[in-house]
């Protein structure tokens, strides 16, 4: 038994990034990996903006997702 099974955690398997299957203590909410398309799409959920919006963004500004959510906040929605 691990030990994040005997303090009763929660901890999916080998799988700690964030989005929607994000439960172990090592995901990191700071940033947006656009290799994983669940993420793509958690994130221009949270954004409330298209997934390709998502993607311009962190080809410009980084996968930091305070600096994504700050270009999306500045720049012109897509028509």
């Amino acid at each position: 038994m691990s030990m994040a099974a005997r303090r009763g955690e929660v901890v999916a398997q080998q799988d700690y990034g964030f989005g929607p299957r994000a439960v172990g203590p090592w995901f990191d909410r700071r940033r947006i990996d656009v290799r994983e398309p669940g993420e793509i799409g958690f994130w221009a959920k949270f954004f409330g903006v298209e997934e390709i919006a998502i993607l311009m963004a962190v080809d410009k500004v980084g996968t930091e997702a305070r600096r994504v959510r700050k270009y999306l906040q500045d720049s012109p929605p897509l028509h």
